[in-house]
């Protein structure tokens, strides 16, 4: 997610300082020293000797994969990247990577189709230093080359830090390993290397394979638990707050105040259940070059064309909204709560409802307004046969593979009743479940689809949903949406704090329905008494996920009330009261796609538990 994302950033930033690089010498003399050490059995002077290699080489370059293994809540999750590393003196560099992919319990999860095109990147080529993320969607100028490198190395899975370190100097690095002890040789790619091992001031184990013939290092590994007895995090006053907005070159004003104060809980609910967390971050790096004469072109970046240059990464000047259609005057006779009613209506006498369409996410953070999209797609039919599918704007949101496949071609999610029951379908977990009754389902299936369960499929099927809890309905007048003359109604409801609906005045039906991204008091009370109810019944397996979970949910309900924000459903192409089978409704899952009593089989104790039923055809 990008707010996780910016997290990650801006810590970093707040957290890495600068420090003064070693004195250089010559290699031979540090291999020779490093092999005498290894004989003593000394790890921290072969940690120091790579240290002084690093600070005396005026160029380095290299190539490598990132490579992140976690398991929690019974998924082994898998995630690469490729990185490029340049690195020059005084200050130049180019520190780039892209192209993630991520496979869960052994099968293919999302991958990022970017291509060729970077996700990231920060650099210095002689012009100041810089920072692209593409997640993002823009580039900025730091304010120094060391924010700029704090600023990557959280989403760079770490390679903005880890050899820059060494380079430049500073701590973070690999050689800051505490009681570090030599494990032994191994060899990386055909080069024997020595293993040395130990705890650091963020992780409980950091690995570091150094090469014994060249002092370079080939690959490093840091386990994602944190060291034994860590603090907890402290509250930061006000001028610390301040202090992380500047440096991250963030304008001061109480709203981007209040979300670093949310962001920093969510930080110390990470830090609190992280001992939970078992997993690795593995550097491994290829086709080191210690020796040449680069140019200044060397360390430069393209930004993709229309990449708009911000204050600041992590926030600055929002792009301003796209214009919408002039809202005409309300018309006469019309009455906003008669005409909910008829659309209410309209609804129950469909005898089956298609649609495509897109859900539009927009929220400010530190001044910055980042869009989320993401397409799906309906296919509802009478009396309970539905099929409702989701994905990320990137990926194709339909019924998936009919043959099934791969699970890259599959849609992210997916909610289905061909007549033998419900079902749903991740695909991040590469699981399947039967999902209870039909209202249950569509509860459920709510908050992994953005919300679209909880607004015309459950109009449809059953009468209810959001569209049907609307109180004090407003007719604001009438707009153009999708070439149709819309009425435009507002409203609030229990759940969000205020709604606003696009309805074609020629057939009734819903083509747009936005809400404000603000919860009313007693939705979010109820929220918190959820999740405690849930950290209650969490299996072992499961209680550092759903503690950290239920942490950040009330971090991100405070941020939630500082930045503004809204999410938007759009429905196109839709079709009515058209014949259809049993059969149409139908979702194949990919081939290897595992059946689950249910998808909270592992996260909580179930009661009761019994058999699935007979699973749909695969």
């Amino acid at each position: 997610m990008k707010t996780e994302a910016r997290l990650s950033a801006l810590l970093a930033c707040l957290l890495l300082t600068l420090g003064a690089p070693s004195a250089a010498e010559e290699h031979a003399d540090l291999v020779r020293d490093a092999h005498a050490a290894a004989r003593r059995k000394d790890a921290a002077a072969i940690l120091q000797s790579a240290r002084r290699l690093y600070g005396s080489l005026d160029w380095f370059s290299a190539d490598g994969e990132a490579i992140s293994r976690m398991k929690l809540m019974g998924a082994d999750t898998t995630s690469s990247l490729a990185f490029s590393l340049r690195l020059g003196r005084p200050d130049r560099y180019l520190v780039s990577w892209g192209h993630q992919k991520t496979r869960v319990n052994g099968t293919q999860g999302a991958v990022d189709e970017s291509g060729d095109e970077p996700e990231g990147a920060v650099w210095n080529a002689g012009a100041g230093p810089y920072n692209y993320a593409r997640q993002f969607g823009a580039y900025a100028r730091a304010q120094s080359d060391e924010t700029a490198r704090a600023m990557a190395t959280g989403i760079s899975q770490g390679v903005a830090n880890t050899i820059p370190s060494l380079f430049f100097g500073g701590p973070g690095t690999a050689a800051d390993i505490e009681a570090a002890r030599l494990e032994g040789t191994e060899a990386v790619d055909g080069e024997e290397c020595w293993v040395v091992s130990g705890p650091s001031r963020v992780s409980e184990k950091e690995t570091v394979w150094i090469s014994t013939r060249r002092l370079v290092v080939r690959q490093y590994r840091r386990s994602a638990k944190p060291p034994a007895g860590v603090q907890p995090m402290p509250d930061l006053s006000d001028e610390r707050i301040d202090e992380g907005l500047g440096a991250a070159g963030i304008d001061k004003t109480p709203e981007n105040r209040a979300q670093l104060k949310a962001m920093m809980e969510m930080a110390k609910a990470m830090t609190k259940h992280g001992g939970g967390i078992d997993g690795t971050l593995t550097e491994t790096y290829r086709n080191i070059r210690l020796h040449g004469a680069p140019a200044a072109a060397d360390f430069e970046f393209h930004v993709p064309p229309g990449t708009p240059l911000r204050a600041s990464l992590l926030g600055g000047a929002a792009a301003p909204p796209e214009p919408e259609p002039p809202l005409r005057v309300i018309p006469q006779g019309e009455d906003a709560r008669a005409l909910l009613q008829r659309v209410l209506a309209r609804y129950r006498a469909l005898r089956s409802f298609s649609a495509d369409g897109e859900i539009v996410s927009r929220h400010r953070v530190f001044g910055n307004e980042v869009t989320q999209r993401q397409g799906f797609s309906l296919r509802l039919g009478r009396p309970n046969l539905y099929r409702i599918t989701w994905s990320d704007a990137r990926r194709p949101a339909g019924p998936g593979d009919p043959t099934g496949g791969a699970a890259d071609r599959a849609p992210d999610g997916a909610l289905w009743n061909a007549g033998e029951g419900a079902f749903l379908y991740e695909r991040m977990h590469a699981t399947y479940a039967k999902a209870g009754d039909d209202r249950s389902a569509l509860g459920v299936a709510a908050g992994v689809s953005a919300g679209l369960t909880r607004g015309v499929p459950p109009l449809f099927l059953q009468s209810e949903g959001r569209f049907t809890e609307l109180t004090d309905p407003a007719l604001e007048g009438t707009q153009a949406v999708q070439g149709e003359d819309c009425y435009v109604i507002s409203a609030s409801s229990r759940e969000w704090a205020k709604h606003t609906l696009w309805i074609s005045r020629e057939r009734l039906l819903i083509l747009q329905h936005r809400h404000v991204n603000r919860r009313p008091a007693a939705r979010r009370q109820g929220e918190e008494a959820a999740f405690d109810e849930l950290e209650r019944r969490a299996s072992p397996e499961a209680e550092t996920a759903v503690g950290m979970a239920a942490a950040m949910e009330k971090a991100m309900a405070a941020s939630e009330q500082a930045a503004p924000g809204d999410t938007t459903e759009v429905y196109r192409n839709i079709r009515v009261d058209e014949p259809s089978a049993p059969s149409e409704f139908a979702f194949k899952v990919p081939d290897g796609t595992v059946l689950k009593e249910s998808l909270l089989e592992g996260i909580v104790d179930l009661p009761g538990r019994t058999s699935p039923s007979a699973a749909p055809p695969r």
